[in-house]
């Protein structure tokens, strides 16, 4: 049994018809309901026990229409809406799930500065398309599921490994006089915006500031949209010019070396009315990010020069029945290693399918027809085009291999094993077991995600004396 107006949480009982929640407050004291009927003081007159069944009532009713929600109107990034959805759209078994991850990335400061870490999860959850899978859901540290959209997984066998690689190329970048800068090429459909963008000066957090642009296209029509079923030779071909173009700057000396990661935009437009199909449609286009090294100042004429090349180079694929115009960001060179850092962790981030969703509400699509789409096209594409979308790709002084490297070389995979093996010896109680002084140096997260599994052994070591730093790992999921 529970007094009226507070059945109900506060922000629930805030919304319901003030004439029920003044009976509440003022009949609580005095009387109850069970079962729908009004127990109490006898001596509350007729018109008050009415308004207190009204209030009842009305409560039950709004928990009944909170409970009735339909997946086809919530917003499937918000959590709070996917607990009021029905049974049949949000099961007990994806409840279960989402109570898990919500307590742990409550506890997880490191989950929780991971940009839209909560959302993606919610899209996977909520999502009804046999292509998805909850394995994001579960990954934990030293148990990682593998899936290539786990923001998690993405951090410890791409970004922190390059990471890694690129520990003091900076450095030696300053030293012989070469400039990082990240470039973008793209396409896009929209002849207004399409041409070069400069960044002329950023902002203190290195956004951009200043732009300085030019747009040949701007007298031209926009193009039609291009989807990821029907149409893709055709962003196969786009593909392949984005993959050209770091050799082409090289070919021209205007680079001395890249280190380049290609992805894909899904978008979501509202098309005029049809009965026969949703409004909302979706578009692919795919770009690249580029981290280059230069001799040349990165001013504007010479963002000038790679935008020319990259006008030829798609001009010489004749991209005009491919219906996409060319497209380049080009950024201030970057004047830190923790600027570099930052953009290297950018251009290998998970595909942000979360603000995709987020874009398509804000521009107007109907929830209705957008979250049917969105299922249906989003995880599938994802199935299909992550093998074409391979990478990080290396060219020039950015190469392991190159003669003039800037970047350092991973240790090799028999010396990654054979620590391994040492670690489950040590594990399995082998006292006679141990490291030397150059595998211990090794014994770091950034190198190898698989010592991920063996931090048991890991503490042991450390606990001999051989390696008094502490091992990186989040608070609630160490051992």
């Amino acid at each position: 049994m529970s007094a009226p107006g507070t059945c109900v949480p506060k922000q629930i009982r805030e919304s319901l018809p003030a004439k029920a929640h003044q009976a509440g407050q003022v009949l609580g004291p005095v009387a109850e309901i069970v079962d729908g009927e009004v127990q109490g003081d006898q001596s509350a007159g007729a018109a008050q026990r009415k308004e207190l069944v009204e209030c009842f009532e009305d409560e039950q009713r709004f928990l009944l229409d909170l409970r009735g929600n339909s997946w086809d109107q919530a917003n499937l990034t918000q959590f709070k809406e996917l607990f009021g959805l029905r049974e049949e759209d949000f099961s007990l078994r994806q409840r279960k799930a989402a109570g898990y991850f919500l307590n742990r990335w409550t506890k997880s400061k490191w989950m929780r500065d991971q940009r839209g870490y909560r959302e993606k999860i919610a899209l996977i959850l909520s999502a009804k398309s046999t292509a998805t899978s909850m394995r994001p859901v579960f990954c934990r540290p030293w148990r990682l599921c593998l899936h290539p959209q786990c923001p998690r997984c993405n951090y410890f066998l791409k970004v922190a490994p390059v990471n890694f690689d690129f520990t003091g190329a900076y450095d030696k970048a300053t030293e012989q006089g070469l400039h990082f800068v990240g470039l973008v090429p793209s396409f896009t459909f929209s002849a207004r915006t399409a041409g070069l963008h400069f960044v002329l000066r950023k902002l203190p957090n290195g956004k951009p500031k200043d732009w300085r642009h030019d747009r040949p296209f701007e007298l031209e029509r926009d193009w039609e949209l291009l989807n990821g079923d029907d149409d893709e030779p055709l962003i196969t071909t786009l593909l392949d010019r984005l993959l050209r173009y770091p050799r082409q700057l090289k070919k021209l000396g205007l680079i001395e070396g890249a280190f380049f990661q290609p992805e894909y935009k899904i978008s979501f437009h509202r098309r005029k009315t049809d009965p026969t199909n949703l409004q909302v449609v979706d578009a692919f286009l795919p770009h690249c990010n580029l981290t280059i090294t230069t001799k040349h100042r990165p001013d504007w004429h010479w963002a000038y020069e790679c935008w020319q090349a990259w006008q030829r180079l798609c001009a010489s694929a004749d991209l005009n029945p491919v219906a996409a115009y060319p497209d380049l960001f080009v950024g201030r060179h970057l004047e830190s290693e923790e600027e570099l850092t930052t953009w290297l962790s950018y251009s290998l981030k998970v595909e942000p399918f979360e603000e995709w969703y987020a874009e398509a509400v804000k521009s107007g699509c109907p929830l209705y027809d957008l979250n049917a789409q969105f299922s249906q096209s989003v995880f599938s594409y994802f199935l299909v085009w992550s093998g074409k979308f391979k990478g990080p790709h290396r060219l020039g002084n950015l190469h392991p291999n190159h003669r003039h490297r800037l970047v350092q070389k991973r240790p090799a995979r028999e010396k990654i094993r054979a620590i391994q093996e040492t670690l489950r010896r040590i594990r399995d109680g082998d006292q006679s077991a141990d490291l030397s002084s150059e595998d211990l140096r090794l014994l770091d997260l950034q190198i190898s995600p698989e010592f991920l599994q063996l931090q048991r052994a890991i503490r042991t070591v450390r606990q001999r004396g051989m390696q008094p730093a502490p091992i990186k790992v989040e608070p609630e999921d160490s051992l």
